[in-house]
């Protein structure tokens, strides 16, 4: 079985984003789930997979039936939530 892949770089950084603009974070660390459930009672919830800019969905992930959004960086992440930039 292959062992879940390591935490993309700029995961940190996407939390810490998503938190101070007000935004709640749950990092989910399951095999095959996106890394991210982010709910803010204005802007609703959104599931956010993190991903490098080479990085590519896994077979278990294009198979996930919640949409959800790839995203590189906290800026990616924080328009993803409906912040305007």
């Amino acid at each position: 079985m292959r062992r879940a892949g390591k935490k993309d770089g700029t995961q940190r950084a996407i939390v810490d984003a998503l938190r101070k603009a007000g935004t709640s974070v749950e990092i989910l660390n399951q095999e095959g789930v996106p890394d991210l459930l982010c709910w803010n009672g204005r802007r609703g919830v959104r599931v956010l997979e993190v991903k490098s800019q080479r990085g590519h969905l896994t077979a278990q992930q294009k198979q996930f039936t919640i949409p959800f959004t790839v995203v590189h960086d906290a800026w990616e992440a924080l328009r993803a939530m409906g912040y305007d930039l």
